[in-house]
């Protein structure tokens, strides 16, 4: 029990202070970075509710769990550093009538969060039906 309680505490730490550090950084906007906290923090949850509804504690998604997220990062970081011209690439965009200048790593962080909005929408769909079946809605008597 104290394991699994301060591996997840620790892990809800360490994902927030990664998403902060690069947000604050000249490489990854701000918005992109807590973004990708916060749909991070939405798959934790989940995986801990069905943890106690089902007891079932499932950390993989699609192969990927919260290590293999870490070294894909490591190895992102390390092609930034090495890699200058892919530092270095940006797009300015306007949305929404603000100027936002997107580089190369703030469409790896928006591809992160596709990724992992995707797998959150699939999991949210896929667990609500299963819990609907389990607990059905009550039908009104005769209101």
């Amino acid at each position: 029990i104290y394991g699994f309680y301060l591996d997840h505490c620790i892990d809800g730490v360490t994902m927030a202070i990664m998403c902060v550090g690069a947000g604050m950084s000249d490489l990854l906007n701000l918005s992109v970075a807590m973004s990708v906290l916060v749909i991070y923090l939405l798959l934790s949850i989940s995986v801990y509710i069905n943890a106690h509804l089902k007891g079932e504690f499932k950390l993989t998604y699609a192969g990927m769990g919260p290590t293999e997220f870490r070294l894909i990062m490591i190895i992102i970081n390390t092609v930034f550093i090495y890699i200058r011209p892919i530092r270095e690439f940006s797009v300015s965009l306007n949305l929404f009538g603000n100027s936002v200048v997107l580089g190369s790593f703030d469409f790896v962080g928006l591809l992160i969060l596709l990724i992992l909005s995707l797998i959150y929408a699939h999991n949210f769909i896929g667990d609500a039906g299963g819990y609907a079946k389990i607990d059905p809605l009550k039908k009104w008597e005769g209101r």
